[in-house]
């Protein structure tokens, strides 16, 4: 029987598991194709993850942005009819005084910023 303190247990344990950069999967199903992907060597600690979080958020076409501190990745999901520039996801990590390795995105790979 689902009792009201087992909920909220199992509720407060998936919640504190996306918080710390899981997706849920059925969402990785549906998006897979349009994600875009940050690999960055200097992602150390929650903090810096929902500084970058909170940065990327501000950009259009952002729907949402989870963050992997001990991989050291970001996935970006856009809006349904949005999607985030290279560019602009690139310069923007980079003026939060992150060093990315890796940009993925539907649109190509770089290891270097991207023209456009």
């Amino acid at each position: 029987m689902l009792t009201r303190r087992n909920w909220m247990l199992a509720t407060t344990a998936t919640l504190v598991g996306m918080t710390q950069g899981e997706q849920p999967e059925q969402w990785t199903i549906n998006n897979n194709r349009r994600l875009h992907t940050l690999h960055i060597t200097n992602l150390h600690c929650e903090g810096c993850a929902k500084r970058l979080r909170n940065a990327i958020y501000k950009l259009d076409g952002v729907l949402k942005v989870h963050t992997n501190v001990a991989k050291g990745v970001a996935v970006i999901t856009p809006t349904q009819n949005g999607n985030p520039s290279a560019k602009a996801i690139w310069q923007t990590t980079v003026n939060q005084k992150f060093q990315i390795t890796k940009l993925e995105t539907p649109n190509g790979t770089f290891e270097q910023a991207p023209n456009e």
